[in-house]
């Protein structure tokens, strides 16, 4: 039996949805651009909810990325939550982004 190799360009890892789009809200926030980090406040009306401009989420998408050091999460008391990037979780969302801007171009 012949083998053919082939070459597949590696995938970033695929996290849930939720923490995707978390990551990208981080990315996109001008308050990251500017000052590197991104304040969640909590949701009063949802508890177990927080806050950042547009982008909201919960404990467990939070919890999730900082598991898989993909965000650094600093906590000010029950009300704040400082969230960055790290060098692996903007390397992952640079990387998804590239990917679906090759994916786009192949269409």
């Amino acid at each position: 039996m012949t083998s053919h190799p082939t070459t597949t360009a590696a995938r970033p890892p695929q996290f849930p949805q939720a923490v995707e789009r978390l990551l990208d809200a981080i990315a996109a926030n001008p308050d990251y651009k500017q000052t590197g980090v991104v304040t969640y406040t909590p949701i009063p009306s949802a508890r177990g909810r927080w806050q950042a401009g547009e982008h909201t989420c919960g404990d467990g998408t939070i919890n999730t990325a900082a598991t898989n050091k993909l965000i650094t999460l600093e906590l000010l008391g029950p009300k704040v939550r400082v969230l960055a990037l790290t060098a692996v979780g903007l390397d992952h969302v640079q990387a998804r982004h590239a990917r679906r801007s090759r994916e786009a171009n192949a269409r």
